[in-house]
């Protein structure tokens, strides 16, 4: 399946990110090593990415767009709320969440373009949204905090 130039734009970061991780990995003198205390975060955030499948799977089954500006005030808030009870800097935050949610989009993005190219969808289970989904997304967010 060919990918189109918009989403192998998209995917240049990630994809350097990841060749500077499977370098530090083969010639760790290449670049400092990650310091195992951020796995945790990471691993959190990679988790939270890959279900940016299923949320966009159900947005294509309703024809919703990816665009919530509703949701994505309301997550943003719901974690700076609870950034107060970690101790954490609500603006720090919200940046965080900003950036997850941005990050989530991309990739719902660049698969819906390799979707609409290729003129279909993966036939996978698509879970409801509100009650599968964003609880899975909002327990990582949890995690994140």
């Amino acid at each position: 399946m060919l990918l189109n130039s918009a989403f192998k734009i998209a995917l240049l970061p990630l994809a350097l990110i990841s060749l500077n991780v499977i370098a530090a990995q083969t010639d760790p003198g290449m670049i400092d090593p990650i310091p195992k205390e951020l796995n945790p975060l990471l691993a959190t955030i990679n988790e939270r990415l890959e279900i940016a499948d299923l949320v966009v799977l159900t947005k294509w089954e309703s024809a919703m767009p990816i665009q919530d500006s509703d949701r994505e005030s309301q997550v943003n808030a719901n974690a700076q709320q609870q950034a107060v009870s970690h101790g954490l800097g609500k603006d720090n935050v919200g940046q965080l969440m900003a950036a997850q949610i941005e990050a989530n989009k991309l990739v719902q993005y660049g698969l819906l373009a390799v979707w609409q190219t290729a003129g279909m969808v993966p036939e996978t289970k698509r879970p409801d949204l509100k009650n599968q989904i964003r609880p899975r997304l909002d327990e990582r967010q949890t995690r994140l905090l």
